[in-house]
């Protein structure tokens, strides 16, 4: 799936992504995949919110 084939998620287009390299701490990942969005997805958590929130 490519940018020009956007995916969907609450009515919103989002595109795939991997990431080459991500990190947290000691633990890294390569080729992580993920999906990128113009603004935020209604029903997901916004930026530095965790889902585990209240």
């Amino acid at each position: 799936m490519g940018y020009s084939i956007p995916g969907e998620i609450n009515g919103r287009p989002v595109h795939p992504i991997t990431a080459e390299r991500i990190s947290l701490g000691r633990a890294v990942g390569h080729d992580v995949r993920g999906s990128a969005s113009a603004g935020p997805v209604e029903g997901t958590p916004g930026p530095g919110q965790s889902a585990m929130e209240r």
